[in-house]
């Protein structure tokens, strides 16, 4: 049996996070940005709905859920502004309405066109409201209940 080999930082490669290593890399000015940049579903709810909306909704979803900011103290928090377009070039999805109304169905997310018109012109954009942290909480919620009635 073959032992597995040992990765070694090279020195004109990024050395951080493979190596947990990020602090010490001459790299990390660049890429602290996007080091902190990540974003979060909880398994429970990877499980249940991957599979329930599809592979090209859900890659809508990751994309929408990635652009939402988490941020507790931001009034925008759960939520992006996006337009169809944006979300076609990133997923490669072409039915982005069908997406989204399946997502919206299942409660994964919330959508609100907004639209303004300044008399000659209409331009619009979408709200998108990302709602797994409420679902996981009820998932949560309901597992404890079925916990305490079989304690």
């Amino acid at each position: 049996m073959q032992k597995p080999k040992v990765l070694k930082p090279s020195p004109n490669l990024c050395s951080g996070p493979l190596f947990h290593n990020c602090f010490n890399c001459s790299h990390y000015p660049e890429c602290k940005q996007n080091l902190e940049l990540y974003s979060k579903v909880p398994f429970q709810i990877m499980d249940y709905f991957m599979s329930k909306v599809g592979p090209m909704s859900w890659a809508v979803f990751s994309y929408i859920n990635r652009r939402a900011t988490f941020d507790d103290h931001n009034p925008l928090h759960a939520r992006c502004y996006l337009k169809y377009k944006e979300i076609t070039k990133a997923t490669g999805a072409k039915t982005i309405e069908y997406h989204v109304k399946k997502l919206v169905k299942w409660r994964l997310i919330s959508h609100t066109v907004i639209r303004k018109s300044d008399g000659v012109t209409v331009k619009s954009i979408n709200l998108f409201i990302v709602n797994w942290r409420l679902i996981w909480k009820q998932m949560r919620d309901e597992r404890q209940k079925m916990e305490k009635k079989s304690s």
